[in-house]
C-alpha cells in the first residue's frame, strides 16, 4: 500500500515533531508520484517556510496532476505563502484546464498573489483566459504590471494573436500612470510598434 492510501500516516504527521515531520516529508517525497496530493495537503500545515518550500518544490518535479485539485484548494487559504504555493504548483503541473482557477486571482488585492498568477497564467498558456489579461497591464503595482506585460507578449506570439496583444497594450497606454506608460511603451516598441497615439485626457 502506498503511504497517501494510508488512514494512519496524517495522524503521524500531526502529532510528529517538527524534526519527525521534516524526515517523514522528506520520505514521502522520495517514494514518487503517488505522494503527490499528500504532500499538498501538508503545505498549510507544515511548520516553518523552508518546509513549506521544499515540499512545493517536490510537488512542482513530480509534476503528478493528482495533485492539482488539492493545490485548488489552496487558493482559498488564509495564509498568502499558502496561496503562493498553490498557484506555483498549479503553475508548473497544470493544463490550460486549470487557467480558470487563476483568473479571479488578476483582481487580488495582495500584489504577490496577481503577479503569481499571472506568471502561472503564462506557464499554463491557456488562449481563453489571454483577454483576461488586459485588465493587468496597467496595473498600479510594478511587479504586477510586468509580469502581466510579459504574459500578454508571450501568450500573443505563442498563439499568434501578437496584433491582439499590441491592442491590449495600447489600451493599457491610455489608462496607465508614471512608470506605466514608460513600461508599456517600452512593450510596445519590443513588439516592433513605433508610433503610439495617447488620446487626450484618456486617463
Amino acid at each position: 500500500s502506498t503511504v497517501y492510501c494510508s488512514s494512519r500516516r496524517p495522524r503521524r504527521m500531526k502529532l510528529a515533531t517538527r524534526e519527525q515531520k521534516e524526515d517523514l516529508t522528506l520520505r514521502l517525497g522520495a517514494l514518487g508520484d503517488q505522494s503527490a496530493p499528500y504532500l499538498t495537503s501538508l503545505i498549510d500545515t507544515l511548520p516553518g517556510e523552508d518546509l513549506k518550500e521544499r515540499v512545493t518544490t517536490s510537488v512542482m518535479q513530480m509534476k503528478d496532476p493528482s495533485a492539482l485539485p488539492v493545490a485548488v484548494r489552496l487558493l482559498d487559504s488564509g495564509s498568502t505563502s499558502v496561496r503562493l504555493k498553490g498557484i506555483k504548483i498549479i503553475g508548473a503541473t497544470g493544463d490550460a484546464d486549470y487557467a480558470r482557477y487563476l483568473t479571479t486571482l488578476i483582481r487580488d488585492e495582495q500584489p504577490d498573489i496577481r503577479a503569481a498568477a499571472i506568471h502561472a497564467m503564462q506557464l499554463l498558456g491557456d488562449l481563453d483566459t489571454f483577454e483576461g489579461l488586459s485588465y493587468a497591464v496597467w496595473d498600479a503595482d510594478a511587479g504586477v504590471r510586468l509580469a502581466a506585460i510579459t504574459a500578454v507578449l508571450e501568450l500573443g506570439r505563442r498563439h499568434n494573436r501578437l496584433d491582439r496583444a499590441v491592442e491590449m497594450l495600447a489600451d493599457g497606454l491610455q489608462r496607465a500612470s508614471g512608470r506605466g506608460i514608460t513600461d508599456l511603451l517600452s512593450a510596445l516598441s519590443r513588439a516592433g510598434v513605433r508610433h503610439v497615439c495617447i488620446s487626450p485626457g484618456a486617463r
